[in-house]
């Protein structure tokens, strides 16, 4: 039986859910919700439950609101995550106006539940759940160069480098930078299988070749690049912990996802305190 304060509580809640919610429509909010229990096919209600659609699948949030004299324990946090299992819940969240134990919120942590108290749940953006990180990248399969001379007598120039107005060689490096910047700021010039495709042009006043074979040197009135690369992408979950429990405390909310693509390997972490925001890489050691 619900008590008046409890209900009270409940009702703060949902107000803050769907005031946070609003103007969403792949969300919905539902307070009392029974879920079959896949253990005894009887229903089991939960507090509230949010369902969050997107295009690749429904993910369903339980929310238990304890408005109790006495801080939630590890009992409590235990019987919850197990209502959640045997209920299909893909995510547990308990909210507490009298807080949690110090164990309970251990405890909470190694069975991905949320605990929030009605302050936390007010002050922060929380119903991120299902939220991840999606890393893009390119990966180039060939990179063709074609130099333009003035010297129609040149014929086949070989093996060649190419020098700036300065007369400081342009290397390989320089070149790939060059390319993958472009590259990286432009859409490509048709998709084939897959693959893409990007025609370059870069011009080059003062610039020159050398010849390797004979030192011979020809002007260079530009370079022809075509670039073959493919796009690549990895998205990684978020997942998240709340701080600073005590009042003496700075609270903190912080999102973290492992990072392991192309060159980048290690943690983003996002954290959002009374402070502010913040977002930092920290790598693997």
């Amino acid at each position: 039986m619900v008590d008046k304060m409890a209900g009270k509580a409940l009702e703060r809640l949902v107000y803050l859910l769907e005031k946070q919610l609003s103007g969403r429509g792949d969300v919905h909010v539902e307070s009392p919700k029974k879920c079959v229990d896949t253990r005894t096919g009887r229903l089991r209600e939960h507090d509230v439950v949010v369902t969050i659609a997107n295009s690749h699948h429904q993910m369903l949030v339980a929310i238990e609101c304890r408005d109790r004299s006495r801080a939630v324990g590890v009992p409590q946090v235990e019987a919850f995550w197990a209502k959640c299992q045997h209920t299909n819940i893909n995510q547990g969240i308990i909210v507490s106006t009298s807080g949690f134990t110090g164990t309970a919120r251990e405890v909470a942590s190694k069975h991905n539940i949320r605990c929030f108290d009605l302050q936390e749940a007010e002050r922060f953006d929380w119903l991120l759940e299902g939220a991840s990180v999606v890393f893009h990248s390119r990966s180039y399969k060939s990179v063709r160069c074609t130099a333009i001379i003035d010297d129609s007598d040149a014929g086949n120039l070989g093996e060649f480098t190419i020098f700036d107005a300065d007369n400081n060689v342009v290397s390989d490096d320089i070149m790939k930078a060059n390319i993958v910047k472009i590259c990286n700021k432009s859409s490509p010039d048709r998709i084939e299988n897959g693959v893409s495709y990007k025609d370059l042009r870069f011009e080059t006043p003062g610039f020159f070749v050398c010849r390797e074979d004979d030192s011979q040197k020809f002007n260079l009135i530009g370079i022809l690049v075509r670039v073959q690369y493919e796009e690549v992408s990895v998205e990684s979950p978020l997942k998240y912990q709340t701080y600073g429990a005590a009042k003496d405390v700075e609270l903190a909310q912080v999102a973290s996802c492992k990072v392991d693509f192309a060159d980048m390997k290690g943690q983003v972490v996002l954290m959002e305190s009374t402070k502010g925001r913040s977002i930092g890489f920290v790598p693997d050691k």
